[in-house]
């Protein structure tokens, strides 16, 4: 056989190839897309796993998404329960090396744990993605998260947002309840350090009469967070802190009773009334700066008021030195100087 007769039949040989080929991707796709194709592959997936995996209904296809009810998974200490699960994608995407959720909704959403477990022994986890996934529109209603020792509820979280390798972007994260309602957004790096920069709102409300509403921004990482907060009603209350934790960073283990602040609270209203149960109008301005640790700490600052019927208080300077041991305060030191005279 001659040279260009043996180019031609590589040639033909490998166009069998790719014809080949091509049928067999596009029976895969077709299986796929239909409803056999998906149960295969959820039943395969979890028999992968050591969870337990039931569903009373699964309906649509690994191309376009799924419709679950029903949903059971059981695992070591943990099970989690829906009522009913619809995500919306396109699978085409995972081509780009990325994936596109333009739909993930659950309703009736339980998470039990057995144990709420010690921690604290090994590292801090972290989380890395190969592909870019997005999540255009998200909503999770009715959830329970059950512990042996307590149990929590929430009507409902709405989530938008992106997470490629460890960079986790949230345009929008919504938790609400009947009485109060946080918003939060902006990026957190879901390895260690945790480095964010996140901004929060929230509105809550414990009487009729009384509404409270508040905006922050939390900078830096799981060593040093900087919190900057601003009360918006019922009266105007600035504060800037600094949080220092001192953890370990072998270990994933935060004690709380470690932690550093130095806090400063400033604020300047008049208002005819600042709360239901004061049916008087005030006038005040100050600061106050707390600095220290759980248990030892120092509060000094100034401050003015005006209350009706009585004569104003001139800016008084104002100083305490504290520890609380045994949820008990003891207060080693206290100083109040101003034109009214002094304290200590």
């Amino acid at each position: 056989m001659t040279l260009p007769k043996a180019l031609v039949w590589v040639f033909r040989c490998l166009a069998v190839c790719i014809l080949l080929v091509a049928i067999t991707l596009f029976f895969l796709i077709r299986y796929l897309s239909s409803e056999s194709g998906l149960n295969w592959v959820a039943a395969e997936a979890a028999v992968a796993t050591d969870l337990q995996v039931h569903w009373d209904s699964l309906s649509g296809n690994l191309i376009d998404g799924v419709e679950i009810h029903g949903l059971s998974v059981v695992g070591e200490g943990l099970r989690v329960e829906a009522e009913k699960v619809v995500s919306r994608w396109n699978i085409y995407d995972l081509f780009q090396a990325r994936l596109d959720i333009s739909r993930l909704d659950v309703d009736k959403l339980l998470v039990s744990l057995d144990s709420g477990g010690e921690g604290g022994g090994g590292a801090w986890p972290s989380v890395s993605l190969p592909l870019a996934l997005r999540i255009s529109q998200s909503s999770i209603s009715e959830i329970i998260f059950r512990t042996p020792d307590a149990e929590q509820q929430l009507d409902l979280l709405e989530f938008s947002g992106s997470l490629y390798q460890s960079d986790f972007n949230i345009e929008r994260l919504l938790l609400s309840q009947p009485q109060v309602t946080i918003e939060l957004g902006g990026d957190l790096e879901l390895s260690p350090p945790y480095a964010m920069a996140l901004s929060v709102a929230w509105r809550a409300q414990s009487e009729p009469e009384l509404q409270l509403a508040g905006r922050a921004e939390l900078t830096g990482d799981y060593t040093a967070i900087e919190v900057r907060h601003d009360l918006l009603s019922p009266l105007a209350l600035s504060s800037v802190a600094d949080i220092t934790t001192h953890i370990d960073e072998s270990h994933a283990l935060l004690d709380l009773e470690a932690l550093s602040f130095d806090l400063l609270n400033t604020w300047q209203f008049e208002s005819p009334q600042i709360l239901p149960v004061i049916d008087m109008p005030i006038v005040s301005a100050g600061q106050i700066a707390l600095l220290g640790g759980v248990h030892d700490f120092q509060l000094q600052g100034d401050f003015s008021l005006a209350l009706p019927d009585l004569e104003q208080i001139p800016r008084q300077a104002i100083y305490v030195k504290s520890r609380i041991l045994d949820r008990e305060a003891d207060i080693q030191e206290l100083h109040i100087d101003g034109p009214l005279g002094q304290l200590r």
